[in-house]
């Protein structure tokens, strides 16, 4: 939905259950949500795939600078695109699928649903 020529993503980031495994997550994260998003420095631009539990934070982590790696080192920080799944593990799984996409696919995912590549600005329902 657009607002004041923004993209605004509204997202509930209540966990539910317990249980799973995985080294990439903590147990309690793996039955909550998951989010795939794609990241870029500008349009057409570099783009950085992830996936994670907690989009907001993530992107935070992004946007700081606070890991030093390929989004750091290219400037990728704005969100254009994300998908919100039931489970982490299902969202693991499609990211793995995406990775695999050639780029122009991943444009075009962007483009069907922020087609002017808006920064994404998140928005919290209590």
């Amino acid at each position: 939905m657009a607002k004041n020529g923004r993209w605004i993503a509204r997202i509930n980031l209540a966990m539910t259950g317990k249980g799973g495994f995985s080294t990439l997550f903590p147990t309690h994260c793996l039955m909550g949500y998951g989010y795939v998003y794609i990241l870029c420095n500008r349009k057409n631009g570099t783009l950085y795939l992830g996936v994670t539990s907690n989009l907001s934070e993530r992107v935070s982590e992004h946007k700081a600078k606070r890991n030093e790696g390929f989004s750091a080192t290219y400037d990728v920080t704005r969100l254009v695109w994300f998908e919100r799944f039931d489970l982490i593990v299902d969202a693991i799984a499609k990211e793995k699928t995406m990775k695999g996409w050639p780029r122009q696919w991943k444009i075009n995912l962007i483009e069907e649903s922020n087609p002017n590549w808006d920064e994404l600005v998140m928005e919290f329902d209590d």
